[in-house]
């Protein structure tokens, strides 16, 4: 069994602020987001998508994207990246983690400084 709360209650690409200075603006932001499992059954992940779109899309991508399983107690870490194209300010998908028995989903949110545009 997988701790929701925790899960659901972290904000994948926006844990805490990234200050950009006007001279060097990163091309990607890159964050890692840990899944542990709780329960005392395995547990396998697969797919694993942004938006039903694969592992890449819309600016997001997992790098680590491979199916996955988890033994009790075991953890993962999932990387993932945003490419800054800087024609948006914010943008928000959906990354979803799939099992046999349900459909775990997340908010990948960023929102840009306005200096940034």
């Amino acid at each position: 069994m997988i701790h929701k709360e925790e899960i659901r209650n972290y904000d994948l690409l926006s844990n805490y602020p990234i200050y950009f200075d006007d001279f060097n603006l990163p091309k990607e932001i890159v964050r890692y987001f840990k899944i542990k499992n709780y329960g005392n059954l395995p547990i396998k992940f697969e797919p694993i998508s942004i938006e039903q779109n694969g592992c890449k899309g819309f600016g997001f991508e997992i790098r680590n994207c491979q199916p996955f399983s988890l033994a009790p107690k075991g953890r993962h870490v999932l990387e993932i990246s945003f490419a800054l194209d800087y024609s948006q300010k914010q943008s928000q998908k959906m990354l979803y983690l799939i099992t046999r028995k349900e459909i775990i989903y997340f908010y990948l949110y960023v929102d840009l400084p306005f200096l940034a545009l």
